[in-house]
């Protein structure tokens, strides 16, 4: 698979995740699915059991019914699968709180999320398809890394000041 494979990713959509409830381990067997693109090395765990239950035990999602996911925990499930790769799990909550304040569901949190995922992968696609291993140049790729390194450092640094400034605002 090209290493840019990934960029045709554009979200899970709703009506992509199951209107039935999920053991756990039909919930590893679903990230698996839609995010095993992701995997830098096929021995890589998308999703573990250890991860969700942490994400039970912080109170980030609620307590599984019956041992069973709903379709409202899947997508909380999913939007901190991505988040967490920029924003610590505390962090991720402070959000998740944030919306509940606001009285958002989790419904319309995860359509707000899915556009912004959607956007941002269409816009690294759009500017970054053409970075094929056999057409980009060593230094090309070196520059580019450099690049994407940086403006994720400062996006990172910029959501944790907006979060931060949230949270401040409604202390």
């Amino acid at each position: 698979m090209p290493a840019i494979e990934f960029l045709k990713y554009r979200g899970v959509n709703t009506d992509e995740i199951p209107n039935i409830d999920l053991y756990m381990d039909q919930v590893l067997t679903f990230f698996d699915e839609f995010f095993g693109i992701f995997r830098r090395d096929q021995k890589e765990n998308i999703l573990t059991k250890a991860m969700i239950n942490n994400y039970v035990k912080s109170n980030t999602i609620e307590k599984p019914m019956k041992k069973k996911y709903n379709k409202d925990q899947l997508k909380k499930l999913i939007m901190i699968y991505q988040i967490k790769q920029v924003m610590a799990i505390n962090d991720i909550q402070a959000l998740f709180d944030q919306v509940e304040r606001l009285h958002l569901t989790t419904a319309e949190l995860y359509d707000r999320f899915l556009k912004a995922e959607q956007a941002s992968y269409g816009h690294l696609a759009e500017q970054y398809s053409h970075l094929l291993p056999e057409e980009a140049e060593g230094e090309e790729l070196i520059n580019t890394i450099l690049s994407l390194t940086s403006q994720a450092c400062a996006q990172k640094r910029l959501a944790e000041k907006l979060l931060d400034h949230l949270n401040s605002s409604q202390a």
